[in-house]
């Protein structure tokens, strides 16, 4: 396979092009795009562009060390799943979200450090269907510190065991196919309700925001759910203090941490899975126990 590293704009050229035509470059039979590659293929031959911002010292992407390291992991161990995990994954699988418009004084972000990374680390081998049953074995993976340190790589690794279809462009138009390669549902369905009980907590605690893995708590609260997310597992840090302003989903203000956006209308939002906090704590605490049993902590 031939690499070819383009320039942002280029790459982004190259892809309009693509999404704009519905089908691949003259001469080629097929097109898969991904955030950072665009694969072209016709009979014995492919080309991959690759946004060179995104490339590291050697030449890799994100996604070629956490596949690399996933196949590793899969020749370790290679998870069962049937459709009915895969249809759950896709409809249940959703990160935890909540923004409550408003003022709040003394508050804190408070962020879920590598929460993904470690959540599928100690998850990896379960059975998972809730709120019926948690099973499975604990299968310990020795993730090298290459994927550790590399917060892209780790949260691509996440993308890849969560993904259930692709896209493929062919001459004749798009076509969607199941994408069961690398995946995973169990666990990319664990990961996220796991979040979603420990934001349920947070939820109680007086939380006003909620972003997958950060959250806008009031201060006085800081060091109980911090220890709580210790309990769980999970490392945290605080990324701000001060007076917060929250006008909607990805639109905050706290301290002098903004986001990137700022509504002009307010628009509460929540998807917060508090029904499931009874039956999930106390297995995923046995879950974790297990786990540290398995590393000999």
């Amino acid at each position: 396979m031939e690499h070819r590293p383009l320039l942002n704009q280029d790459f982004k050229e190259k892809r309009e092009e693509i999404l704009a035509h519905k089908c691949p470059p003259e001469g080629w039979s097929q097109a898969f795009l991904a955030q950072n590659t665009i694969l072209l293929k016709r009979q014995g031959e492919k080309l991959r562009y690759e946004r060179m911002s995104a490339l590291d010292e050697v030449g890799r992407l994100p996604s070629d060390i956490a596949r690399a390291h996933l196949k590793g992991a899969y020749a370790l161990w290679k998870p069962r799943w049937s459709d009915e995990d895969l249809k759950r994954m896709d409809e249940q699988a959703y990160p935890p979200i909540l923004a409550l418009p408003g003022y709040y004084e003394d508050m804190a972000y408070v962020d879920i450090k590598a929460a993904y990374f470690s959540l599928y680390s100690i998850y990896w081998g379960v059975e998972y269907w809730p709120p019926r049953w948690m099973g499975g074995k604990v299968v310990v993976v020795r993730w090298p510190k290459e994927l550790e340190e590399h917060k892209l790589a780790r949260n691509t690794l996440y993308g890849y065991i969560r993904r259930v279809r692709s896209t493929i462009y062919t001459a004749s138009g798009p076509v969607h196919v199941n994408h069961g390669g690398y995946t995973y549902p169990q666990v990319a369905l664990a990961v996220v309700d796991v979040l979603h009980g420990l934001m349920a907590h947070a939820l109680q605690m007086g939380a006003v925001y909620v972003m997958v893995d950060g959250v806008i708590i009031p201060q006085t609260y800081v060091d109980a759910f911090r220890s709580l997310a210790h309990e769980w597992g999970l490392n945290t840090e605080v990324k701000a203090v001060g007076d917060a302003r929250v006008w909607g989903v990805g639109s905050y203000s706290i301290g002098n941490l903004w986001s990137k956006r700022i509504l002009r209308q307010e628009k509460p939002f929540s998807n917060i899975k508090t029904h499931l906090l009874e039956w999930l704590e106390p297995r995923h605490k046995w879950r974790l126990s297990l786990y540290k049993r398995a590393l000999g902590m």
